[in-house]
């Protein structure tokens, strides 16, 4: 800094303390500032020279730039751009106005004169009394003035001492009023959560110069030249800031600031664009901050994709009362574009929260992935029919926290209703003797159901009966459950069945809502009685010589049967009496019995010759199937009979009448072996025969009375 100008009388000041002057009636400037920390200028400083009752501070921003602070009741602090500036204090009542105009050559010349003669009155006051001469130019210490000329470093210039005279006044000091600066208020920008599109904001700065200058000029500290167009407005200044860009016409002071939607929508909290504006009449300027007020705020993402979607319930898969079915599931995928957060950053949601209406629960990946599903088990759930809807929603947030709800649409299904209860029968086929004509056996049971979104135990109705799946019977069903099964036992599968055998079939009835429910039967099997045919009647006719061999008669059965081997019958070796006594019955294994008569039965023996007896015997098939055979016994017409004595041919025998051309047939008898008399030759005998000798040529009968 260069020594000052000062247009009053000096005051002592102690060597190396301040300056002054009892009264500034001038001004005071400042030039080529080379300066380092914020300190008090003082008059022994080389590179300065202050000529007031208080100090002066000055601060060192950078090379080139330094601030001087008054020290009035309201200080001001001065910007020296340009240490080749020259800065003008002017008292101005009870505060100081300045102004800055440029160095020249003859500036520095005055500046060098008025520090001699500032060092000449300061040895003045501090001389020996009454001294009117000033010190010899020993004892005036040359001052340096450090400073920068406008076009270029110079080297500092060494003053000579100089003496000055007591008369010497200074030339009438050279006054420039600082123009008076207003710029009005600033625009403010309002940001909002959502990606706003600021508007640019106009304006006008003004000044006003009083001293001999011309028009204040405007422009921006740090500023670009321009020409430059905004919305058809010209303006020669910009400056680009933080938040937009300041545009100002020198000329006019209008400005335009065009915020940078970008910037300030990536703003989480409020902030400002300041830029210092300055205005210039050509001998001194004035500055001033402008601030532009920015209320920055977390501006909320832009959130697109899959917002909604839609889930179709499943009808319940039942095993062993448990529902299997998978759960559904809905997705999608979720992008957002941030201002002021990474885009497509979403908080994540690994575990499953419930959704708003706990018809299910999500998750969430960082990268917007979005997974709903379904609660099936969820009685509102389970309510919806076929074509019923309702709908679910879930909230997820972007990592800056900007919410997205998600709708999912539920669509219902007709859940199938719980079916429990007697879901298998048991039926015996109808046989033995009967089979078939025994009777229709049957099995029946009861079911229930439960239906979560219909009716419970209502069932479709089967009033005629159906045939069963296999083929077996039919059944019936009734709208409250009751089934019935009728086994066809004429089904030859059926009647197949033997003891300890059994079949299976099947039928299916349906709850009101559609679920089937099987129901099985299992049919065991008995021993249905054998189809016999063939010869079950015989007929024999009774002997009319009782010596002769029994008459017999015979025949053949057959035998169908459906479950044991046809034709196969209980073999019966060993005669067997028939039921009447009447004789007697042999039967083989493959149907042929015997009937052998009994003629020595009284009932047989008392038979004439158009009398007959019925007897009757039973066979069995293998399986015990019986067969009742009849025998149809003629009687005969029998000759007399005569019975020799012990003593034969000397007893005398009663004949039994006969005529003379019935055969006389005799018989020898005795108590175990009746032999028949047959002779040679046939005699007549009548009724007063005399002793009988046998006739029969060749024919001895033994020695027993012969019985006529």
């Amino acid at each position: 800094m260069s020594p000052a100008r000062v247009f009053d009388g000096l005051r002592r000041t102690p060597p190396g303390g301040r300056l002054g002057v009892a009264s500034l009636t001038g001004g005071i400037s400042f030039v080529a500032l080379i300066l380092s920390a914020l300190k008090e200028a003082w008059g022994a400083d080389p590179d300065v020279a202050l000529f007031d009752h208080d100090s002066i501070t000055y601060k060192d921003f950078a090379h080139g730039s330094f601030e001087l602070v008054t020290k009035e009741a309201v200080p001001r602090h001065i910007i020296v751009d340009d240490p080749g500036q020259t800065v003008v204090l002017s008292k101005v009542g009870s505060s100081v106005s300045f102004a800055q105009v440029a160095n020249n050559a003859s500036q520095m010349g005055d500046l060098q004169a008025q520090q001699q003669d500032v060092l000449a009155n300061y040895s003045r006051e501090h001389g020996p009394p009454g001294s009117s001469t000033p010190p010899g130019e020993a004892d005036l210490s040359p001052q340096p003035i450090n400073f920068e000329a406008p076009d270029g470093p110079t080297a500092p210039h060494t003053l000579q001492g100089l003496v000055v005279p007591a008369s010497f006044v200074p030339d009438a000091p050279l006054i420039h009023s600082v123009p008076t600066l207003n710029l009005g208020s600033a625009p403010v920008e309002i940001d909002t959560v959502v990606f706003d599109d600021f508007s640019a904001s106009s304006g006008s700065f003004w000044a006003s110069s009083f001293g001999s200058g011309g028009a204040p000029t405007f422009g921006i500290a740090g500023g670009i030249g321009g020409p430059f167009t905004v919305a058809g407005a010209n303006f020669d200044v910009e400056k680009p800031g933080s938040f937009g860009i300041l545009y100002v016409n020198s000329h006019t002071g209008a400005y335009t600031y065009v915020p940078n939607n970008d910037a300030i929508n990536a703003l989480k909290a409020p902030s400002a664009d300041n830029f210092t504006i300055t205005a210039s009449d050509g001998f001194a300027s004035a500055s001033q901050s402008f601030t532009i007020d920015i209320h920055g705020t977390d501006d909320a993402s832009v959130i697109s994709g899959a917002t909604a979607r839609s889930v179709a319930a499943t009808a319940m898969a039942f095993a062993a009362g448990h529902d299997v079915h998978a759960a559904p599931t809905a997705s999608g995928t979720l992008t957002d574009a941030d201002v002021d957060d990474p885009a497509n950053t979403f908080t994540a949601v690994s575990t499953p929260h419930a959704s708003d209406h706990g018809y299910g629960t999500f998750t969430m990946t960082t990268d917007g992935h979005w997974t709903y599903t379904l609660d099936d088990a969820n009685p509102a759930v389970l309510a919806l029919k076929a074509c019923d809807t309702t709908t679910d929603t879930f909230t997820v947030t972007t990592i800056g926290g900007t919410p997205q709800t998600i709708t999912v649409t539920i669509q219902g299904a007709d859940d199938p209703s719980v079916v429990s209860g007697d879901t298998h029968g048991r039926v015996v086929e109808a046989g033995g003797v009967h089979n078939a004509d025994h009777g229709v056996p049957t099995a029946s049971g009861v079911l229930t159901a439960v239906d979560v979104d219909g009716p419970s135990n209502d069932f479709d109705a089967v009033a005629c009966p159906e045939t069963s799946d296999n083929g077996y019977g039919t059944f019936t069903m009734t709208p409250d459950g009751h089934w019935t099964f009728a086994l066809d036992n004429g089904n030859c599968a059926v009647q197949a069945l033997n003891v300890g055998q059994s079949l299976t079939d099947s039928f299916t009835v349906k709850t009101a809502d559609g679920t089937a429910q099987s129901v099985s039967v299992t049919i065991e099997g008995s021993n249905d009685a054998a189809t016999i045919c063939g010869d079950t009647h015989g007929c024999v006719t009774e002997p009319n010589y009782s010596c002769l061999p029994p008459p017999s008669a015979s025949g053949t059965l057959s035998d169908k049967d459906v479950d044991n081997p046809d034709d196969t019958f209980t073999a019966t070796t060993c005669p067997q009496a028939s039921e009447h006594g009447y004789g007697s019955f042999t039967m083989t294994a493959d149907g042929t019995w015997t009937y052998t008569l009994d003629p020595g039965n009284p009932a047989v023996e008392a038979l004439r010759s158009c009398d007959t007896l019925t007897d009757c015997f039973t066979v069995t098939t293998i399986d015990g199937t019986p067969q009742t055979v009849s025998v149809t016994i003629q009687g005969a017409a029998e000759a007399d009979s005569f019975r020799f004595k012990e003593s034969f041919g000397s007893g005398h025998a009663a004949p039994t009448p006969a005529s003379s051309a019935e055969v006389v047939h005799a018989a020898f008898a005795d108590a175990a072996h009746p032999m028949p008399l047959l002779p040679d030759d046939l005699h007549s005998v009548g009724h007063d025969a005399g002793p009988y000798e046998a006739a029969a040529v060749g024919f001895h009968p033994p020695q027993h009375d012969l019985i006529f």
